[in-house]
């Protein structure tokens, strides 16, 4: 059974913008009998990493969140929440599996809502994958690697998870994956939430964190062009065909 513990990071130490008030607020509102833990920067060093200690120093808040919420979880169990993500209903159907997650628009393993028991052994792979890490490569460059990326090589390692937009049950670990209807109908691109009877989370993309230069924006005019092409399914075949290609 998973704690009723709701962990969440705001490591900026800034004033929280309307968006965010609002959702933490959702949580509250919709899970008064949960426990709620900040990791602020204050408690964030108090662990040894040298990933989370350049993070943190380079004031790289979203590659620090990636560390904690594995952290957090793998010691203490509990659900994470990204900070832009808005509760519209209780997460406690979910407590009875010993590890949950959903997926995102797109299939990929969406960590911005998941639950897991102390010490499950996914979460064991998770902090591996971090363990004498540096942030900083040895080229000067900076270890950008996205942490659903990081989710689903270590699902495809230990379960050979492969994604299909579907519920998917891992019952030998304990580890349920939901449609992404659940927990992120919004799709980043297009900006349109489609809710249906099973949202229990809407994951808001609040992106603020990244540098928006003309990669990244050149990057959602390719994404918003395959979905106006070919809709959602045009648009991940043509991305797991790029991934495979430029592995």
């Amino acid at each position: 059974m998973i704690p009723n513990t709701i962990h969440y990071c705001w490591l900026s130490g800034d004033p929280y913008p309307e968006l965010i008030g609002k959702c933490i607020q959702s949580w509250r509102m919709n899970l008064p009998n949960y426990q709620f833990v900040l990791w602020d920067r204050m408690k964030a060093e108090t662990i040894e990493s040298e990933w989370l200690n350049q993070t943190i120093a380079l004031k790289k808040y979203a590659f620090a969140a990636d560390f904690i919420r594995v952290y957090a979880l793998s010691h203490y169990g509990g659900v994470y929440l990204d900070a832009d993500v808005e509760l519209v209903a209780t997460l406690d159907p979910f407590l009875c599996h010993s590890f949950f997650i959903g997926v995102e628009y797109n299939n990929d393993l969406e960590p911005a809502v998941f639950g897991a028991v102390p010490g499950h052994p996914w979460l064991t792979d998770l902090l591996d994958y971090y363990r004498n890490r540096s942030f900083i490569k040895s080229d000067g460059t900076l270890d950008v690697r996205t942490l659903p990326n990081i989710f689903n090589e270590t699902a495809f390692a230990r379960f050979g998870f492969k994604s299909n937009g579907k519920m998917q049950l891992i019952n030998n670990e304990g580890i349920a994956i939901y449609p992404c209807d659940y927990f992120s109908p919004k799709n980043i691109y297009s900006k349109r939430i489609k809710r249906t009877i099973n949202t229990v989370a809407i994951h808001h993309f609040d992106s603020n964190w990244f540098q928006k230069n003309g990669k990244y924006i050149l990057k959602q005019i390719f994404h918003q062009l395959l979905f106006r092409l070919g809709g959602k399914s045009f648009h991940n075949q043509i991305i797991q065909i790029i991934r495979r290609i430029s592995r």
